[in-house]
């Protein structure tokens, strides 16, 4: 199933950011709204896991970030303005405007990790060691031509593999599958020179 994620916030430049840098780590299915009377609860959309991002100005006080008609499978995200404060109940991962986009890969991994959201909870487990010779390679900027040389396989075997690589990790853009090999350790970042990237 296809990840969830709703962006509840006045900003639309903060919507937008938000929006961008999740496209770039995640095959999710992205919402964005201005404002709580917004969120239409009849487009079906809290029937399925879902990550809520709120801002925090949003809440009233003693609100408990729930919705009409939602389901027990939403995970509430707090964006704060600066630093991040006390949360409310029913709101366990909150980020700050200050984030870096790593940052913010590492909160809605975890999300994403308690299992409710993706059948895939503990993405990468099940890749096989080529796909992460892939992965490796990929993430150091080698094309599909240079990995097929390095492996000793065709290009069409590559293309394979980073096609399923997207798949179990849910992850399409370049950088982010960067993102996730430097989190995983598959590759030492110690050892690259950044020229050799360029």
């Amino acid at each position: 199933m296809k990840k969830k994620v709703v962006i509840l916030h006045s900003s639309e430049t903060v919507r937008r950011g938000l929006a961008g840098i999740l496209h770039g780590y995640f095959n999710a299915d992205i919402v964005q709204m201005s404002a709580p009377q917004n969120v239409d609860t009849s487009s079906g959309i809290f029937n399925y896991p879902v990550i809520v991002f709120m801002e925090w100005l949003s809440l009233n006080d003693g609100d408990e970030l729930n919705f009409p008609g939602q389901n027990k499978n939403i995970e509430r995200v707090l964006i704060f303005e600066n630093d991040i404060r006390a949360l409310p109940r029913g709101c366990k991962y909150s980020i700050s405007l200050k984030f870096t986009s790593s940052e913010i890969y590492d909160t809605v991994k975890k999300c994403f990790d308690t299992g409710y959201a993706s059948e895939a909870a503990h993405e990468g487990e099940g890749l096989t060691i080529r796909e992460k010779d892939v992965l490796k390679l990929v993430a150091m900027g080698f094309s599909n031509k240079e990995i097929a040389d390095r492996l000793s396989i065709s290009i069409h075997t590559v293309i394979s593999h980073r096609k399923n690589l997207t798949e179990k990790l849910g992850i399409k853009s370049i950088s982010g599958l960067t993102v996730y090999a430097i989190i995983n350790k598959l590759i030492d970042t110690s050892n690259i020179n950044p020229e050799d990237l360029i």
